[in-house]
């Protein structure tokens, strides 16, 4: 069997900026569907339940069960807003990748009282659109598990070019979990580990409970500007 050469490497990246254009793709058509579809349905049985407050004939009872689906459904369009907001491609071009990242995270965190922590080396700011798209997902994964379920109060997202990798660790000072009693189906970590292998790279995890998750993410930088 003869050893790869330098067409079978075009054309294995050439396959993964497919498969990243079009899992892209997906996700734009799936925001489009929430926001057309879902997102006005919630607005007007909001608006109609914020109506009824109004009725002066509600019992105590009622009113109280009411007020009760109001804030669910105020905080259903947050999340469906929020959703909207992580979900949608980011616009790249002319932008670095954490420059994108930190936006998303601004505009999707406005509840959360995490610092973020950005320390990008210029050298890692500018890749192929393929491997700064799989940056940009891991980053804003990671930081926004940190923030959910690890409650983190400061999260450091770190990124340098070592050899021909660009080494992305996204660490924070949440509760942390015990790693081997998390499903590893779990999306976030799955979804951070498919993109890094669809572009040659890995993602590894560490955690423990009480000290914190460090994510890594290893991606090559061979792949050009």
């Amino acid at each position: 069997m003869n050893p790869p050469g330098p067409d079978d490497s075009l054309r294995q990246t050439n396959n993964a900026g497919s498969v990243i254009e079009l899992i892209e793709i997906e996700r734009a058509q799936i925001g489009s569907e929430i926001h057309d579809g879902v997102l006005p349905l919630v607005f007007a049985a909001s608006a109609a339940t914020s109506s009824l407050q109004r009725d002066d004939s509600l019992s105590e009872e009622q009113r109280t069960r009411l007020e009760q689906i109001v804030n669910w459904l105020a905080q259903a369009m947050q999340v469906t807003r929020q959703t909207l907001t992580n979900i949608y491609p980011p616009e790249l071009s002319g932008v670095p990748w954490w420059k994108a990242a930190e936006d998303s995270l601004s505009r999707s965190l406005t509840e959360s009282a995490t610092r973020l922590h950005w320390d990008v080396a210029a050298t890692a700011q500018t890749a192929s659109t393929d491997v700064s798209l799989t940056a940009y997902r891991i980053a804003v994964e990671a930081v926004r598990n940190a923030v959910a379920h690890g409650k983190a109060e400061d999260v450091w997202i770190k990124a340098q070019v070592c050899d021909t990798e660009i080494i992305l660790t996204v660490k924070d000072n949440g509760c942390g979990f015990e790693f081997d009693q998390v499903a590893q189906d779990r999306f976030g970590i799955r979804s951070m580990r498919a993109r890094a292998r669809l572009v040659g790279g890995t993602t590894d995890i560490d955690s423990q409970p009480g000290q914190g998750t460090t994510v890594t993410a290893k991606l090559p930088n061979t792949l050009g500007a």
